[in-house]
């Protein structure tokens, strides 16, 4: 498995915090799907940091129910999805708390990610979702009786200002956000901000 990277410079006159975040136009069959600030780093000007990831997934949820902007996901349980194209679920249910349950390799949809949430779950009382390299980045809501699938095609996109890992961003608000690419054959990028708060990607 190949491993990405980014580096992030900041030579703007600014110290705030990096966020790397992923938005998926697939995901829109999944309603009311929120993405998640990825990796989040405090950056003073003139210094910079890399992040690396591997393009593995995993299951998430929360007992953070009721999200919106701002609301920040902190994942309770985490469990490797393992290779997609076979369809792979899980089952969120609930005894005495949430708790995933009955995970396969195989499903009925490949190359999707599918979690079932059984008639346990109560409205709102966590939330659920799937992650990258053990952090989560897209959740919904638990509900009863729910089935979410998942067919992830992810991209990158960059935010610098005040963000929290797990947040639930507001994609909609952010006035200055840059996406990155990967070509074919490309696991490492540079993004830098200049002293005109200005992106450029090499």
């Amino acid at each position: 498995m190949n491993e990405y990277s980014l580096t992030f410079i900041n030579n703007s006159e600014n110290a705030a915090t990096f966020c790397l975040f992923q938005q998926d136009k697939n995901l829109a069959s999944v309603s009311n799907v929120f993405p998640l600030a990825w990796f989040t780093k405090f950056v003073n000007p003139n210094v910079k940091v890399t992040f690396t990831w591997e393009i593995d997934y995993n299951y998430v949820w929360s007992n953070t129910g009721n999200l919106s902007h701002g609301v920040v996901f902190e994942s309770s349980e985490t469990l490797p999805v393992g290779d997609i194209s076979g369809g792979p679920s899980i089952t969120l249910s609930r005894n005495q708390a949430l708790y995933f349950k009955d995970q396969t390799e195989v499903g009925a949809t490949p190359n999707a990610i599918t979690i079932y949430e059984d008639h346990t779950v109560n409205l709102f009382e966590g939330s659920v979702g799937i992650g990258m390299s053990g952090a989560g980045t897209f959740a919904v809501d638990a509900q009863p009786n729910q089935t979410l699938t998942f067919t992830p095609h992810p991209e990158y996109w960059c935010a610098f200002g005040s963000f929290k890992q797990g947040q639930v961003m507001d994609v909609q608000v952010l006035s200055r956000i840059q996406e990155v690419k990967y070509p074919q054959g490309c696991y490492s990028r540079t993004v830098e901000i200049g002293g005109s708060n200005m992106w450029s990607v090499s």
